[in-house]
């Protein structure tokens, strides 16, 4: 815990208590995406694989429309292969499906070379485990301070450095400040795309703030000091344990 205690004198000089809570139990996520991260091939190997699945759909679809191939399919089993046309259809499918792949922005460069830089293949849509990093740190920034950091802020790059670490993480790097490498992650939790995390985050936020509140409410002479809804017995709250 002294851990993320360390990321929240970060975003702010004085964390409450509710804020660490906020980064241990999103940590769990954080690290769930690095590891998704790391399984992803780089862009050359992503398209030298589609290119080999295009290879493979074509053949396939060569061997089944070959008479003396379906021949001995029909013969090793009991009946014709009668789904040969929807087969047909699905591998047609596929191999285009392959072909805009190959093409994609996200792989290849508008004159149909491979995308530059060493950057992991990412589909469309796809979040980047950095980027969800920077989410969290960004929007509890902002609900602390009042306003997100800028792209460029060093301290919230120091916040977003210490807590992908924190997490169990590890990013490779560049330029002389390893900390230039958060401005784009920033940037990215800054757009449409990163929405939904971003509202799920705030959302955390909130709850987490409101039941730290009635934690701290004095007792009431007379009547139960730990009702059954703020009693810690009960459980943690749902939006503390949630993960993405």
């Amino acid at each position: 815990r002294s851990d993320y205690e360390a990321v929240a004198r970060l975003i702010v000089a004085a964390p409450p208590t509710w804020l660490v809570d906020i980064l241990v139990a999103w940590s769990p996520s954080v690290w769930l995406q690095g590891r998704v991260l790391d399984l992803q091939p780089s862009r050359a190997k992503m398209r030298a694989y589609l290119r080999w699945f295009d290879r493979t759909v074509s053949a396939l679809r060569k061997a089944l429309g070959e008479p003396p191939v379906r021949g001995f399919l029909d013969a090793a089993a009991d009946e014709k292969i009668e789904y040969h046309g929807a087969i047909d259809a699905y591998l047609r499918d596929l191999g285009a499906r392959a072909t805009r792949a190959l093409a994609s922005p996200e792989l290849a460069t508008a004159a149909g070379k491979t995308k530059a830089g060493k950057g992991v293949a990412l589909p469309p849509g796809a979040l980047h485990a950095a980027s969800f990093c920077a989410v969290i740190v960004v929007e509890t920034w902002k609900y602390v301070r009042g306003a997100y950091p800028g792209p460029r802020n060093a301290k919230a790059a120091a916040a977003a450095e210490a807590y992908w670490t924190a997490c169990g993480n590890t990013r490779n790097s560049w330029g002389a400040n390893p900390l230039n490498a958060w401005r784009r992650r920033f940037e990215e939790a800054m757009s449409p795309s990163y929405d939904s995390p971003r509202g799920e985050i705030v959302r955390t936020i909130l709850e987490a703030e409101r039941i730290a509140g009635l934690m701290a409410l004095p007792a009431t002479p007379g009547a139960d000091s730990n009702p059954p809804s703020q009693r810690l017995d009960s459980g943690p709250p749902e939006t503390l344990t949630r993960q993405s």
